[in-house]
């Protein structure tokens, strides 16, 4: 029997929460299951579709990580740096003491000047538009991670958002625990879902993208997971051969 989500679960890493909710509703698709109404709100999730901060990502990114970092434009117009030493940089944050261009520290001169050539670069060769609404105040939204798979690549940002651009050009933009979609096709059409209505659907590119995302989302799960056992049985072994 499959169980449904529940809004009132423990909260989870943002990871975790989207591969569970994923995975119910991949099984539920799978199983040809006729949902009632009160089911499919409780996959949709709270709120209607439409534009807001949770659902903010990359629109241009370019990786010089071989040197810098990696720069990216999100949809709002932030522009952003995640430099190779982890360190983050953008032109819209709340602790404007630190990231205000005019109030600049010197320690950090470095790092804007690679901000504002990457900045030149991405207007000159990387410029894209999808029509969402731009930031009129400093958000803090900013990519946390990404990952390179053998579809995919995949970010991770610190507003929930879970994204996936596709080696055949196809996007998407997971948020809300994955209860809800943006997905770009390969000529820059954008559109939103509830990622319930797209599963039962006749769209069969974004049901092969969500299948692709989940075992994607799956496999850096697992490699968490892997990477979490053996710092404990690093520590255990401290903790062991200090006593």
């Amino acid at each position: 029997m499959t169980k449904s989500i529940s809004e009132n679960q423990i909260k989870k890493p943002i990871m975790e929460e989207m591969a569970e909710n994923l995975k119910i509703m991949l099984e539920r698709r799978r199983e040809k299951s006729v949902l009632c109404e009160k089911e499919i709100e409780g996959y949709r999730g709270r709120g209607k579709l439409g534009w807001g901060v949770g659902n903010v990502f990359i629109q241009s990114w370019l990786d010089s990580s071989k040197k810098y970092g990696f720069c990216y434009c999100l949809s709002d117009n932030t522009l952003g740096a995640l430099y190779n030493d982890g360190s983050t940089l953008t032109t819209h944050d709340e602790n404007e003491a630190i990231y205000a261009f005019d109030q600049f520290p010197a320690h950090l001169e470095k790092k804007r000047w690679i901000l504002k050539q990457f900045k030149c670069y991405m207007i000159n060769k990387l410029a894209v538009e999808y029509n969402a609404p731009k930031a009129i105040y400093p958000t803090g939204t900013h990519v946390m991670k990404y990952a390179v798979d053998k579809d995919a690549i995949s970010f991770k940002l610190n507003n929930g958002v879970v994204q996936f651009n596709f080696f055949n050009h196809k996007k998407l933009v997971m948020y809300e625990g994955g209860k809800k979609l943006i997905y770009i096709d390969e000529n820059k059409n954008l559109s939103h879902h509830h990622t319930i209505d797209a599963l039962y659907s006749d769209h069969h590119a974004i049901i092969q993208c969500l299948k692709n995302a989940y075992h994607i989302i799956y496999s850096q799960n697992e490699l968490r997971q892997e990477a979490l056992r053996i710092e404990r049985w690093k520590r255990y072994e401290k903790l062991t051969f200090a006593s």
